[in-house]
């Protein structure tokens, strides 16, 4: 694809992009909610350009959605523990001008340095409160958060395949029969279950439905932990809901991009 981004062009803008994906997609998750205000509409905005860009098969379709995932993992760490939201402010609007100007390596450099210092200031939690960490984050749906809780804070370690570990039978057993156990056994499948023919075909006006007001009810409804862009069910709830015109300048080109992906072979 033929563009620029800031003063680069766009191989090499895009081979920023790939290695940064590569890294931030592995961070430990350590982001702020989008604060409101001048700075929290730059970042929804420019959330919309790309789906946007995304949706209308332009220049940047190729990268797109990739930058959308890396967007939020590069502009919405927290700088420091006990931050607070003028902090978070103060350096949204920092970074949204670093990642306007296509200075990903600069990003990227202190958000790996974010995440060395959080790493080095972990503390394990007490037994009492990651049960309640737990049992929190499993009623708000973030079954991924609550599990990554206990491998991150957790006192047990990986179990090697060929350790024993205790059963309910006298006798213990390695770590990959117990396994082994639990997994059905394979079987035929029924043959009621499989369509027999060429599927059938689905006319695409009944994804004409798909719009903004459409988008912005559902994500009321939607829970759940944070895909590739660290952003869970509640901050593309802010994000849909909380910004005004930005909000339905987001909504907007995500009902086009989800138009596109049920219509067209991508």
């Amino acid at each position: 694809p033929i563009f620029t981004w800031g003063v680069l062009e766009s191989s090499e803008f895009t081979g920023l992009l790939d290695t940064a994906f590569d890294e931030v997609v592995h961070w430990k998750r350590n982001s702020f909610r989008v604060p409101h205000g001048s700075a929290g509409k730059v970042f929804t905005n420019e959330l919309a350009r790309l789906f946007r860009a995304f949706a209308s098969g332009s220049a940047l379709e190729s990268i797109a959605l990739k930058a959308a995932s890396v967007l939020p993992l590069l502009v919405l760490q927290k700088p420091f523990p006990k931050s607070k939201q003028r902090d978070h402010t103060s350096c949204l609007e920092r970074w949204m001008r670093l990642w306007e100007e296509g200075c990903i390596s600069e990003l990227l450099k202190e958000g790996r340095t974010i995440q060395k210092r959080l790493h080095r200031s972990r503390r394990p939690h007490q037994d009492d409160q990651l049960a309640r960490s737990f049992s929190k984050l499993m009623f708000e749906g973030k079954t991924h958060a609550a599990l990554q809780l206990l491998s991150d804070k957790g006192k047990g370690g990986v179990l090697q395949l060929d350790n024993l570990v205790s059963t309910s039978d006298s006798e213990p057993s390695t770590v990959m029969d117990v396994l082994r156990s639990k997994h059905p056994l394979g079987q035929a499948a029924n043959p009621n279950a499989i369509i027999p023919n060429a599927p059938p075909e689905i006319h695409s006006v009944i994804f004409d439905s798909i719009d903004a007001t459409l988008i912005r009810s559902t994500s009321l409804r939607t829970k759940g932990a944070a895909g590739p862009s660290g952003m869970d069910a509640y901050d593309w709830r802010r994000l849909c809901t909380s910004f005004k015109s930005a909000s339905h300048a987001l909504c907007h080109p995500i009902a086009l991009t989800a138009k596109r992906l049920c219509t067209l072979f991508v």
